[in-house]
């Protein structure tokens, strides 16, 4: 219990050493501008098939952040609206709930921008950093799911 203690507080330390600035770079560096021409299906099976240079690379794997981002929320909104009941049990069960999902974001930034540093100045890095982001997501609404809401897909 305390090493799991002390890891959130190694991590929220760091989180507050992360350079805001290079987040938002990060965010931008990914643009769909090579895409103007393509539906959004034509822009999955390109980025399925990974084709393109560095930058449709990057906006590929913040295009996957995004999808996997987008069904978390729609798990969450389900959770918080489960446990929006009166009661006080529901009401104690939600604010466990809203801190769990506030330091899970801390870690998920911490962790990812770690692995982003860790590259450098490494080409891969934005994708390597929408790829952190992706997965810890996927794994984050799939343990929601299952526990909060019961449903195993």
């Amino acid at each position: 219990m305390m090493q799991n203690i002390s890891f959130i507080l190694i991590c929220l330390s760091i989180s507050l050493f992360a350079n805001v600035n290079e987040l938002a770079y990060i965010s931008k560096t990914a643009s769909n501008s090579y895409f103007t021409d393509m539906n959004n299906s034509e822009i999955d099976v390109y980025c399925d098939e990974h084709h393109g240079g560095r930058m449709e690379q990057d906006f590929c794997a913040k295009r996957i952040f995004e999808k996997s981002e987008s069904q978390f929320n729609s798990t969450y909104k389900s959770i918080l609206n489960k446990y929006k009941l009166p009661s006080d049990r529901e009401k104690k069960i939600l604010k466990k709930i809203l801190k769990s999902q506030s330091l899970w974001f801390q870690y998920q930034e911490v962790e990812c921008y770690t692995q982003y540093k860790i590259i450098g100045d490494g080409t891969m890095k934005n994708e390597a950093y929408f790829w952190c982001k992706s997965q810890l997501t996927k794994e984050r609404e799939k343990l929601m799911r299952e526990f909060y809401l019961g449903i195993d897909k």
